[in-house]
C-alpha cells in the first residue's frame, strides 16, 4: 500500500493524490470485507485463535516471552487485512515468484490470498478490442478452431449478411 500511495503521490497533485489514495484505501477495505463475509469470518474480532488456544499456547510454550508474544499477537484485535499491510516488505530479488508466495502465505492470510488468487486469475491482454472482435487477417486452421470449414464459412458469411446494408429486391417484369 505504502508503494501505491508513493506512486500516486508522484504523479498528481498533492489534492488529488489524497483523494485518490482514500479511494484505493476504501476500495481495498471494502473489497476485503466482501471476502471476509463469503468466507464466514467476522473481521470484527480478531480472526486468528481463540482465547483456549491462546492457553494451550500458554501450555505448550513455558517461556514468559513466549506466553507474552502470544497474548499479544491473539489479542491485537487487528483484521487480516491491517496485519497484511504492516507486515514487512519483501526484499526485491530478481526471480520473485509471487504466486508461491501466495501459496505459501495462505495459512497466515487466509481470505487475502482467495483475494489475491482471484485478482491474479484475470487475465491480462494487450490485444485492442477493435482487433479482438474483428476477422479482417485472422486465418483459422486445424490447429486454432475445432469448428470445421465449412461452419466457419457459414459463420462468416452470417456475419457478412447481418452486417450488409439493405437492398431493395425486385421482381423481374417489374420497374
Amino acid at each position: 500500500m505504502d508503494y501505491v500511495i508513493f506512486v500516486i503521490e508522484e504523479v498528481y497533485d498533492a489534492v488529488k493524490a489524497e483523494q485518490l489514495s482514500e479511494i484505493v484505501k476504501q476500495t481495498l477495505s471494502e473489497l476485503f470485507d466482501h471476502y471476509s463475509l463469503l468466507s464466514g469470518k467476522s473481521q470484527e474480532e480478531p480472526s486468528v485463535v481463540s482465547q483456549s488456544n491462546v492457553s494451550r499456547v500458554r501450555g505448550v510454550h513455558s517461556t514468559k516471552y513466549k506466553r507474552k508474544r502470544a497474548e499479544s499477537v491473539f489479542s491485537e484485535g487487528k483484521s487480516e487485512l491491517e496485519k497484511y499491510l504492516e507486515d514487512k516488505v519483501e526484499p526485491d530479488v530478481k526471480k520473485f515468484d509471487l504466486l508461491d508466495w501466495w501459496k505459501n502465505k495462505s495459512q497466515t492470510y487466509p481470505i487475502i490470498s482467495v483475494m489475491a488468487r482471484d485478482i491474479l486469475a484475470i487475465s491480462v491482454s494487450t490485444v485492442a478490442s477493435e482487433s479482438a472482435f474483428s476477422t479482417g487477417g485472422r486465418v483459422l486452421d486445424s490447429f486454432r478452431s475445432s469448428l470445421t470449414p465449412k461452419i466457419v464459412e457459414c459463420l462468416i458469411c452470417g456475419q457478412n449478411w447481418l452486417r450488409a446494408s439493405p437492398v431493395a429486391i425486385q421482381k423481374k417484369g417489374t420497374n
